[in-house]
C-alpha cells in the first residue's frame, strides 16, 4: 500500500540514488530479492550470531538488556 503514494516511492527512489548511484525499478527489486538464496541466509545467519554484538541503548537504559546477557542470549 505504502508503495502506491507518490512521495512514498519519490523518497525510495532517492535513497537508492544516494547509496546505489541509481534508482532501482519494481521489477529490479523483485530480481534482487528472487535472487536470495537459502544459503545466502544461513550465511548471513551465521556471521550475524557468531560475531561479537554492538549494543547501544537511547535515553533510560534500566531496562536494556546487559551486554554479557546479550552475548549469551545470542551464543545459545
Amino acid at each position: 500500500m505504502a508503495r502506491e503514494k507518490m512521495m512514498t516511492r519519490a523518497d525510495q527512489q532517492a535513497r537508492h540514488v544516494i547509496n546505489f548511484g541509481k534508482p532501482f525499478s519494481v521489477e529490479e527489486m523483485v530480481a534482487k530479492i528472487d535472487a536470495v538464496t537459502p544459503e545466502d541466509v544461513s550465511l548471513l545467519a551465521q556471521d550475524v550470531f557468531t560475531s561479537q554484538p554492538t549494543l547501544a541503548g537511547i535515553g533510560p537504559l534500566k531496562n536494556l538488556i546487559c551486554y554479557d546477557d546479550l552475548c549469551k542470549k545470542l551464543a545459545a
